[in-house]
């Protein structure tokens, strides 16, 4: 599963407008193993700011999902849970 996949898994169960560019950058750059700092830095944001849009992000993904979502186990969650429903 590429992040493009996953992202699209993510734009299907998330509510509507739930995704930023922002969140989207996050997500992308942290499936990659990227840490806020070195993703703040590339994109010119605030570390504060990039790390709190991380948060709110797992906050969503949390909610939908019903079990704890962080940014170390994101990905490892969504392959397990959604590894056999990418589109081709």
């Amino acid at each position: 599963m590429t992040s493009q996949e996953a992202l699209e898994i993510v734009e299907r169960i998330l509510p509507p407008g739930t995704l930023t560019s922002v969140k989207t950058l996050v997500f992308h750059h942290s499936w990659n193993g990227r840490e806020y700092r070195a993703i703040a830095k590339e994109a010119g944001y605030d570390d504060c700011y990039i790390r709190e849009a991380g948060a709110e992000l797992w906050r969503s993904l949390s909610e939908v999902l019903q079990e704890p979502v962080k940014k170390k186990n994101f990905r490892a969650l969504l392959k397990q849970k959604f590894s056999n429903q990418i589109m081709m």
